[in-house]
């Protein structure tokens, strides 16, 4: 897919993140993914009820890209506020997002290898070792101005 925050001095332009998640279930109701929408909100904190792979791409004041795997374990993030651990973290500026710049970006996974390329650079090679099998595609973004084109889905 093909992304880009943008920020031309429009009244909602603003660069803040992209965040890819794959792979998502709620463990709590596999068959739907929806049926606790109304808990999440889309509070990020929320997300921990859901097993996933993530990738968020930060920028502005979101000075971190990173990579994580989802357990769906919320109880254990609401009484021990821990987060699930981050696999791959970016700080340099070169890997967040920068404003308007068309990036090209790929997921591939592939019994059980997760890679997540930027214009062609791979930024996370990662081999899980019980993988997420099935579950949803999103993209989230906190208050910015994001186009998409060009998503394209393929079973390999």
């Amino acid at each position: 897919m093909k992304v880009c925050a943008v920020d031309q001095g429009g009244p909602l332009d603003r660069v803040s993140n992209l965040d890819c998640f794959w792979m998502a279930s709620d463990p709590v109701f596999p068959d739907s993914i929806f049926k606790r929408m109304d808990f999440r909100r889309g509070a990020p904190g929320r997300y921990y009820s859901l097993q996933l792979y993530s990738m968020s791409f930060g920028g502005n004041s979101n000075t971190v890209t990173n990579f994580r795997r989802f357990d769906g374990n919320y109880d254990a993030f609401h009484n021990e506020m821990k987060r699930p651990d981050i696999l791959f973290e970016y700080k340099e500026p070169s890997s967040l997002i920068q404003s308007n710049h068309w990036y090209n970006i790929e997921i591939r996974i592939q019994q059980g290898r997760i890679q997540y390329m930027q214009d062609g650079k791979v930024l996370v090679d990662y081999v899980d070792s019980t993988p997420l099998k099935k579950g949803w595609f999103g993209i989230r973004t906190n208050e910015n101005h994001l186009r998409v084109r060009n998503f394209f889905a393929y079973q390999l």
